[in-house]
């Protein structure tokens, strides 16, 4: 097959969407299809272009078979809700034309956030003659809603028509979670055009915990006491995070007889990173704060830490599934969750039994439950060998090598319609 992937992130961008469109494109490869990608120049985490890209309108590598067009697109120094739809709009635009004057793939998988690249893929499709599978990793509309930046009102309304159009048009929609397909169904997609695409183990995440050698010279190099219990959250600095009850529960932890001295690290990038910064230095938090690490320092510091954290905005739940737990799990760490008791992520800790859970909002019982395992740290081990148990049904060759199957049988069978067939991995 021939299969453009259409999406803004893809590498060496190296968190959020971005690997895995790189990995996507990567295994199709692999199996002896022709992939092309449509992307942007590399600009996340740190919402910026590299010094030579910033003036680049278009560009084509190879990168490990693939084919890689890269669009011109604005980036924001600082995201808002009216600068992210420019950003937005600026790649849909310079992307779409690229398109247009490329060979006509078989089929064109396209990534979503942004919401118009599912109208825009029906145009390319209805121009080149092809059909497109909308990819969905956020749902958005429904997240801002639920996220408190948008109101219901004729915005909202408009994104749900330009969301229903991109739905109704697409031979196959796949979503990350349960909950994301339970809100097509509930939007009235019928389930023979819906598959379960969750995202899986990065190829570059190790199988096994580090060295202890290791995880000792993370703290050596970090200054960070060997008898300290280190709480660790490692990814986007976003407002979608709900980090300030984090920032709450650090000012109500204090030093007791009972307990080993705790300190919480903050490691990545993201829009609310110097908003963090300033509050971390202002109330004096005992907090430290690092930039995004090198490979190695990163998975060094995962195995040095005794308990790690994901958090969620209250109401950022249902639709979301963050991709940091599978790094987290594949480490063998023990998880610490803030999220909703609806959650995607509260489900997999009670389903998985590597961690617990506090809700958002709540940053003194989010302190009593770091003092807690800090004072009795007997029960994480076990919690960690279950999380890395778990996690093993998330392997990169069981989602991608089940995704291939289902697409490479329907084009051999001729079908006009991809989704004929609803799946969900067990």
């Amino acid at each position: 097959m021939k299969i453009t992937i259409w999406g803004i992130n893809y590498a060496p961008e190296p968190t959020g969407i971005g690997p895995y469109n790189t990995e996507l494109a990567e295994f199709f490869h692999g199996r002896g299809h022709l992939v092309r990608a449509v992307t942007t120049f590399p600009y996340y985490p740190h919402w910026e272009k590299k010094k030579g890209d910033k003036n680049r309108l278009y560009r084509r590598e190879i990168q490990r078979g693939v084919e890689i067009l890269r669009c011109w697109h604005y980036v924001p120094k600082k995201p808002t809700a009216v600068t992210r739809m420019l950003h937005e709009a600026s790649f849909i635009f310079t992307s779409f034309w690229r398109l247009l004057f490329n060979p006509r793939p078989d089929l064109l998988l396209v990534v979503s956030p942004p919401l118009l690249l599912g109208p825009a893929a029906w145009l390319v499709g209805l121009l080149k003659r092809c059909p497109f599978h909308l990819h969905i990793q956020d749902m958005q509309p429904d997240a801002a809603i639920s996220l408190g930046l948008l109101r219901p009102g004729l915005l909202t309304s408009a994104l749900y028509q330009i969301e229903q159009f991109a739905y109704r048009r697409a031979v196959m929609i796949s979503g990350i979670t349960r909950g994301m397909l339970a809100m097509l169904r509930h939007k009235g997609i019928p389930s023979h055009k819906q598959y379960l695409l969750p995202n899986w183990i990065l190829d570059r995440l190790p199988t096994k915990p580090k060295t202890e050698s290791a995880q000792l010279s993370f703290r050596e190099k970090h200054r960070i006491e060997n008898h300290d219990f280190l709480v660790v959250y490692s990814g986007n600095l976003g407002k979608k995070q709900g980090l300030d009850t984090l920032l709450d529960a650090a000012a109500i932890l204090r030093p007791t007889k009972e307990q080993p001295p705790i300190l919480l690290l903050l490691v990545g990038e993201g829009s609310a990173k110097q908003d963090l910064c300033d509050r971390i230095e202002g109330e004096k938090l005992p907090i430290r704060l690092l930039p995004l690490l090198a490979e190695d320092d990163f998975q060094a510091m995962l195995g040095a830490a005794d308990l790690c954290l994901v958090s969620q905005q209250a109401g950022a739940g249902a639709l979301f599934f963050p991709s940091k737990l599978l790094t987290l799990l594949s480490a063998a760490r023990p998880v610490l969750a803030v999220a909703d008791h609806d959650s995607e992520l509260t489900r997999a800790l009670e389903e998985g039994g590597f961690g617990c859970c506090v809700p958002p909002g709540d940053p003194a019982k989010l302190a009593r439950t770091i003092a807690q395992f800090a004072q009795n740290q007997a029960c994480l081990p076990q919690m960690a060998r279950q999380g890395h148990q778990w996690v093993q049904q998330f392997s990169r060759q069981a989602i991608l090598g089940d995704l291939a199957r289902h697409l490479e049988s329907t084009f051999q069978r001729g079908e006009a319609s991809l989704g004929t067939v609803a799946h969900e991995p067990e």
